[in-house]
C-alpha cells in the first residue's frame, strides 16, 4: 500500500485520537504532522506481523504524552476539555448528552497522565484492553487497574460536584 494511502486511511483515526489527548484542534494537527513524519522514516522497520493501527496509535500516544508531560511542567492546566472544545458552542446547545461527555472529558483531563492515557484510549477511543496494553507497552493488569483508577476518580468527583450519572 502507498503511503499517501495509509495517511487517507488513517488521517481520520489518528486525528481523532490526538484530539482526544490534547483537546485542541492545533495541538492535534501538530501531532498527526509529526506521526506521519515518523511513519514516514521508519516504515521500513515496521514489522509486518504487528498491526499497523498499534503502531500508529503507539506514535500517537507517545506525542501526545510529551504535549501534556510539557504543558504539565509549565504549570499550566494539563488539558482543558471542557474549556477548548472549539466545535462545540456550549451557550447554543443544551443537549444533556452532550454537557456529560464534556463534563466527563474535563475530568479526565485532570486524571494522572498513565490514567489519563489508558482512559482516552479504552472509553473514549473505545479500544480494547489489549490493543491498549500493547500501544501503552503495559501489561493488560495495568490497564484495568489504571482504567479502574480513572473511572473511579472521576465517578468521585461527578458526585462531589453534584454532576454523578
Amino acid at each position: 500500500m502507498a503511503f499517501r494511502e495509509l495517511v487517507m486511511l488513517y488521517q481520520g483515526a489518528a486525528h481523532s485520537l490526538a484530539r482526544r489527548f490534547v483537546g485542541n484542534r492545533e495541538d492535534a494537527e501538530d501531532i498527526v504532522q509529526e506521526t506521519f513524519v515518523r511513519v514516514w522514516r521508519h516504515l521500513a522497520r515496521f514489522d509486518l506481523d504487528k498491526s499497523f493501527s498499534t503502531w500508529l496509535f503507539r506514535i500517537i500516544t507517545n506525542l501526545a504524552y510529551d504535549v501534556l508531560r510539557k504543558r504539565f511542567k509549565q504549570n499550566a492546566s494539563i488539558t482543558k476539555w471542557g474549556d477548548s472544545i472549539d466545535f462545540v458552542n456550549q451557550e447554543s446547545n443544551t443537549d444533556d448528552a452532550l454537557q456529560v461527555a464534556m463534563t466527563i472529558r474535563y475530568k479526565a483531563a485532570r486524571l494522572p497522565l498513565k490514567q489519563q492515557l489508558v482512559f482516552v484510549l479504552r472509553d473514549l477511543q473505545e479500544l480494547s484492553v489489549a490493543e491498549v496494553a500493547r500501544i501503552l507497552q503495559i501489561s493488560e493488569n495495568a490497564v484495568k487497574v489504571n482504567l479502574h483508577h480513572a473511572r473511579h476518580t472521576i465517578r468521585v468527583q461527578l458526585e462531589q460536584t453534584g454532576e454523578a450519572l
